[in-house]
């Protein structure tokens, strides 16, 4: 491979690598070597130039007049002794870098500017040949998938990312951030980078976050290196209660029961002015109403709100726009009390869980009066 000036005129070396674009696409690049053996020929101590290529060219139909252009930047130099066999090796690592970015690859080229010759072994030698050595990094893969726990969260609740990399993908750590969006429309960083495990699956609670709509951005690393992003979806944070404006009972007879009794079966849950403030801008609907009935208990100044599993739908009507207003018809079973005061529960429930519960009281009296007449005949 020669370089520079001799009887026969001036020399320039070419050398292509057959498919190194491909294999080295989307790789961390460590370093790249070039190195080359002295042939022992031409004149010692001559300053050796590698540039990489930038046209195209073929071996086998190249000559000076048609030989590809290259890069004005000097990839690296070295100094040739003209002592046989001697190894120099070249700094191509940001020839290798642009191949990993997607760079086009033409090769690279060995020039010698003065007027001086220097000779290399070719790659049709037996031994001694030229040889590129790139070391690299592979980073970790994106991650097949990023869950939590709940995409809509209410005062108080915990939230879990549960994250998972292909099988057989190298993480020595793996990292989240979560983002935050804005009123611009732009998601930006909320909590910064934050490690979160060092296996290929795992979970993590979120720390407690304001109001609003996030996502969490899920990656790994080795050495560094850090692979690709992948976001969960849409998590929506919600601390405000829905309020209940007014609520009340009625029977067929009365349009507010209030504190008084009656000895009718039939009753209905009335409300009014019902609000909520959501993130994400969701109103409420029929299925955030339901009622709870249990029996009055005198020693409670507050009654105690019934389990979830006790409240039922019932029949209800519900008005479209807010502030919404409607009434719930409960269940055959629970107008049919027996005589006595009982304790109905409204409850008001958004999206995110967040509820809103008021007590209302339903006195039922159906006894016959008790007691004995007695009859005198006066004179």
């Amino acid at each position: 491979m020669p370089a520079g000036y001799n009887s026969t005129g001036k020399h320039r070396t070419y050398i292509q690598f057959t498919g190194l674009a491909s294999a080295l696409r989307d790789k961390y690049i460590t370093g790249a070597n070039f190195d080359v053996y002295d042939y022992g020929e031409g004149t010692a101590n001559q300053n050796i130039y590698v540039r990489k290529l930038t046209s195209s060219w073929s071996p086998s139909k190249v000559t000076w007049n048609n030989r590809p252009s290259h890069s004005g930047t000097i990839l690296d130099t070295i100094t040739v002794k003209k002592v046989a066999h001697r190894k120099y090796s070249f700094d191509v690592t940001a020839y290798a870098e642009g191949l990993s970015s997607g760079a086009a690859d033409y090769g690279l080229g060995i020039t010698h500017d003065a007027a001086k010759y220097v000779s290399f072994y070719g790659s049709r030698a037996s031994s001694y040949k030229p040889k590129l050595t790139v070391t690299y990094k592979i980073p970790p893969a994106k991650p097949s998938s990023v869950t939590l726990s709940k995409y809509k969260a209410g005062e108080g609740a915990d939230v879990t990312v549960s994250y998972a990399f292909p099988s057989g993908t190298e993480v020595m750590d793996v990292k989240c951030n979560i983002e935050k969006y804005s009123d611009d429309g732009e998601w930006f960083q909320e909590i910064g980078e934050t490690i979160i495990g060092h296996s290929i699956r795992g979970e993590y609670q979120l720390p407690t976050l304001e109001e609003g709509k996030y996502r969490v951005c899920v990656w790994g690393e080795v050495d560094g290196f850090f692979g690709e992003i992948a976001n969960s979806e849409v998590l929506v944070v919600d601390r405000h209660k829905p309020v209940i404006g007014d609520a009340w009972i009625s029977t067929e007879e009365k349009e507010r029961l209030g504190s008084d009794w009656t000895d009718e079966d039939g009753y209905q849950i009335n409300f009014s002015g019902v609000t909520d403030v959501s993130p994400q801008g969701e109103s409420l609907s029929s299925g955030s109403v339901s009622y709870a009935v249990a029996e009055y208990d005198p020693s409670r100044n507050t009654q105690k709100v019934p389990a979830d599993t006790a409240f039922k739908a019932g029949t209800p009507t519900f008005s479209e726009n807010s502030p919404h207003a409607g009434h719930i018809v409960p269940a055959a079973a629970d107008q049919n009390l027996e005589s006595g005061h009982w304790a109905v529960f409204l409850k008001v429930k958004d999206s995110c869980g967040n509820e809103k519960v008021k007590c209302l009281h339903y006195k039922k009296d159906q006894s016959l009066p008790s007691g004995s007449i007695s009859l005198y005949r006066t004179n």
